[in-house]
């Protein structure tokens, strides 16, 4: 980063928030409507939130996936497809026994 940078953080209105690099001075810097700037310590602690919501949601999301693969793979086992097609369609690979 050029020494006459400086970072600056931004909470938008939707409440995301977002950082920008500039050679301007920091009251000449463009703000979006209804965003402000915020602390270097605010925005580390509110993205670090974002990111663990965010992987919560993908973690969750994942789970109904692989829930949705077994309910699949098991309906084709019980329809009297062989395992190894089953698994290929469904992309479930039940853990052996």
């Amino acid at each position: 980063m050029d020494e006459d940078q400086i970072i600056l953080y931004i909470r938008h209105a939707n409440g995301a928030v977002s950082q920008v690099t500039t050679n301007q001075d920091r009251d000449s810097v463009h703000v979006p409507e209804g965003a402000r700037l915020i602390s270097a310590k605010a925005y580390a602690k509110e993205h670090a939130a974002i990111t663990a919501a965010n992987e919560e949601y993908v973690g969750a999301l994942r789970l109904a996936e692989e829930e949705q693969q077994a309910g699949d793979y098991e309906a084709l086992r019980a329809a009297g497809i062989p395992d190894t097609t089953a698994r290929r369609l469904t992309g479930h690979a039940p853990a052996e026994v």
